[in-house]
């Protein structure tokens, strides 16, 4: 064969192994890019599933976080009425306790008006018997006063009443005496008569 007849048959052959080459890059290139998919896809799957589960996480925690914040709007609402109850209370407690101050100022005052009304008393008092004691003092005095001149004047009068009565018993007793004279001088007659009546003649 000649160089001329070989010539076509190896530029074929040159243009097979070119496609050839060509065709293996680019299956190449392909298989390639098709791993990269699929690696990526894979990958991208993963994330997906894995994103899945956290949205599902998420979920079942917004979800826990809205049971939550229902539960703690029910005790916010529960804890506003218990501080409302609580304020009611304090105001209550508060006014109570104003009342009580003001009654307690009450007692304080008439606590501190009896303690003066006392002190004013027990001055009175002191006073009064102060004056009882200075009025019996006067009175004693003036009964042993009285009493001594009552006596004194009881004395002088029962003295001049003894000499006038002994004055009169004197006298008395003269007028008697005075009386009683003649008789004796008649009965002394009378016996000397009767003497000389019995004596016999000589």
């Amino acid at each position: 064969m000649s160089k001329f007849e070989r010539g076509p048959t190896t530029v074929s052959s040159s243009v097979f192994r070119v496609l050839t080459i060509g065709l293996l890059v680019v299956l190449g290139v392909l298989a390639f890019n098709y791993w990269s998919v699929v690696t990526a896809h894979r990958a991208t799957s993963e994330k997906l599933t894995k994103q899945t589960a956290e949205l599902d996480t998420i979920s079942t925690a917004k979800s826990d976080a809205e049971k939550k914040l229902e539960a703690c709007s029910d005790q916010l609402k529960t804890t506003a009425d218990e501080n409302k109850q609580l304020k009611d209370q304090m105001s209550e407690r508060d006014k109570k306790v104003s009342d009580l101050q003001a009654e307690l100022q009450q007692v304080r005052e008439s606590l501190t008006k009896s303690q003066e009304d006392k002190v004013a008393a027990d001055k009175a008092l002191e006073t009064e018997r102060q004056s009882c004691v200075d009025a019996k003092q006067q009175l004693q005095d003036d009964c042993k006063k009285t009493c001594d001149e009552s006596i004194r004047t009881a004395e002088t009068a029962a003295e001049s009443k003894c000499k006038d009565s002994l004055q009169q018993q004197q006298q008395q007793q003269q007028q008697q005496q005075q009386l009683q004279q003649p008789v004796q001088q008649q009965q002394q007659l009378n016996n000397a008569n009767v003497n000389v009546a019995a004596v016999p003649a000589a």
